[in-house]
């Protein structure tokens, strides 16, 4: 075979191999780019946070909007947490007035911060928690002895990997009010 023929062949195989190299790394980067897109939109990323959320209260937890960075965190606007409706306490407290089922819990804004790597593993790993103004309504019903955040929030049971250690929780501008009431929640 004339040496001119080899050269035209090995340059073709050359010229074929880079658009097939450039074609895998196109659809590799358009595949990241729409899981991405997939991984962070809004409305998922807020049911999914109300979900881990719901996983450490007795009551209902509602986010009003959410946001996902791969480096900034994740962030939940209007987040609130409030006491079971009737339907769901026991017998014992079914009683209660209506104002113990306001919310409990109320916050503007909370960024949870995570490990960008895990992230990308699929096991999203909470660092830290900061709430920024948030709102804590205690009722103390002094007839029981109680208050409407007791048994509220609990420790999760699907939280026992070893590797789960529980996030660092920052409070800025927090504020508490105490409502003490005299004849069982009013």
């Amino acid at each position: 075979m004339p040496p001119l023929v080899a050269n035209s062949r090995k340059r073709r195989r050359r010229r074929t191999a880079r658009w097939v190299v450039l074609f895998a790394f196109v659809v590799s980067a358009l595949a990241v780019v729409l899981a991405y897109r997939r991984f962070a939109d809004p409305e998922r990323v807020r049911a999914e946070a109300e979900s881990l959320l719901q996983q450490f209260a007795h009551g209902r937890v509602r986010v009003g909007s959410a946001a996902f960075s791969i480096f900034d965190g994740i962030h939940l606007y209007d987040v609130a947490v409030a006491n079971a409706p009737p339907e769901e306490r026991s017998v014992r407290d079914s009683n209660l007035a209506p104002e113990t089922t306001d919310t409990v819990f109320s916050c503007r804004e909370v960024l949870l911060s995570h490990d960008p790597v895990s992230a990308l593993w699929g096991r999203l790993r909470i660092r830290s928690v900061v709430a920024v103004e948030p709102i804590c309504s205690i009722v103390h019903d002094r007839a029981r002895g109680t208050t409407n955040i007791a048994g509220l929030f609990q420790v999760s049971s699907r939280v026992d990997r070893a590797d789960a250690a529980m996030p660092t929780i920052e409070l800025r501008d927090a504020r508490i009010r105490v409502v003490y009431s005299a004849f069982g929640g009013d």
